[in-house]
C-alpha cells in the first residue's frame, strides 16, 4: 500500500503512515461503506469520538487512544466487523502497534480499550441516527439494545457542523485533517508529560 506522500506500508516491512497520511486517507474513506445520507468519513468519526471522550471527561490517554482507534484504516480501509476475518484484525493490531511506536506511546490498558469500545459503540448509534441511510438506526439500536446517548448525538452534530463550515475532508489541506494531526500531537505531548 502506498500512502498519499508516497511511503510504502506492507505487512512484510515495518512501515508506518505519517499522521498527515493517516488524516488524508481517513478523510477520503466513508464510514458505513458509503451507505450514508451525506458525506461522513472515518476522519470525522475519529474526531467525533475524541470529542465524545472529552465531553465525558475521560483521561487524556483514553482520548488519544479513541482518536487513533481507527488509524489503521488509513491502510486497511473501513471493513465492517461482521465481514472482517481474523487475519484482518491481526493486520490492524500490527498497524496500531506501529503507529503507537512511531508516536512513542505505550499500549492501551484493558480499561482504556474497554472505554474506547464503549465510545465507538455509542458513536455508531449516533451515526446511525444522524448520518446513515434510513433503517440503520433501528437496525443498530436493535442489535445493541439501546438508542444513541445524547452526548454521542451532540458529538456527531458538532463535527458535522464543523465539517460543513470548513469544507470537504477530501482536500489534504482541509481543516479537519489539520485538526486531527494537531489534536494527536497535542494529546501525545500531554500523555508524555504525565
Amino acid at each position: 500500500m502506498i500512502t498519499a506522500s508516497g511511503f510504502i506500508v506492507l505487512p512484510e516491512n515495518d512501515g508506518c503512515p505519517s499522521l498527515e497520511d493517516i488524516a488524508c486517507s481517513l478523510g477520503r474513506a466513508p464510514r458505513w461503506r458509503g451507505s450514508l445520507k451525506g458525506w461522513w468519513t472515518v476522519l470525522q468519526h475519529s474526531i467525533a469520538i475524541e470529542r465524545l471522550a472529552h465531553a465525558r471527561v475521560l483521561p487524556v490517554r483514553t482520548r488519544l487512544f479513541a482518536l487513533l482507534h481507527d488509524a489503521h484504516e488509513a491502510v486497511t480501509g473501513d471493513v465492517s466487523k461482521h465481514w472482517k476475518p481474523r487475519s484482518m484484525q491481526d493486520h490492524e493490531d500490527d498497524l496500531d502497534n506501529r503507529i503507537r511506536k512511531s508516536l512513542g506511546l505505550p499500549d492501551p490498558t484493558f480499561q482504556e480499550k474497554l472505554a474506547v469500545g464503549i465510545l465507538d459503540t455509542d458513536l455508531a448509534l449516533a451515526e446511525a441516527a444522524i448520518a446513515v441511510v434510513d433503517g440503520a438506526e433501528a437496525f443498530v439500536s436493535g442489535r445493541v439494545g439501546r438508542s444513541a446517548p445524547t452526548d454521542a448525538l451532540a458529538a456527531v452534530r458538532e463535527v458535522y457542523e464543523y465539517s460543513d463550515a470548513v469544507g470537504s475532508t477530501w482536500d489534504p489541506a482541509c481543516l479537519c485533517q489539520q485538526l486531527f494531526v494537531t489534536q494527536v500531537r497535542l494529546l501525545v505531548g500531554e500523555v508524555k508529560a504525565c
